[in-house]
């Protein structure tokens, strides 16, 4: 609910298009630098490790499979 209010709104990550336009390296950019005119905040490596950002990616990987595409 409370992603209702968020501008931009929250990303769909079982839409397949988002999956095919973006890579892992992208992903883990994103993850640990944040995207600018969103809440999405930078992570230093004292919140988010590097291994802990690429088991992000692989989980949102996964979300393909569930919807079933991939």
């Amino acid at each position: 609910p409370a992603g209702l209010e968020l501008r931009p709104k929250p990303r769909d990550f079982t839409n397949p298009k988002f999956h095919e336009l973006r890579t892992d390296g992208e992903l883990f950019w994103v993850i640990r630098n944040g995207t600018e005119r969103t809440r999405m905040i930078s992570y230093s490596p004292s919140y988010i490790t590097e291994d802990e950002a690429w088991m992000v990616i692989h989980y949102l990987r996964t979300f393909t499979k569930k919807a079933g595409i991939g």
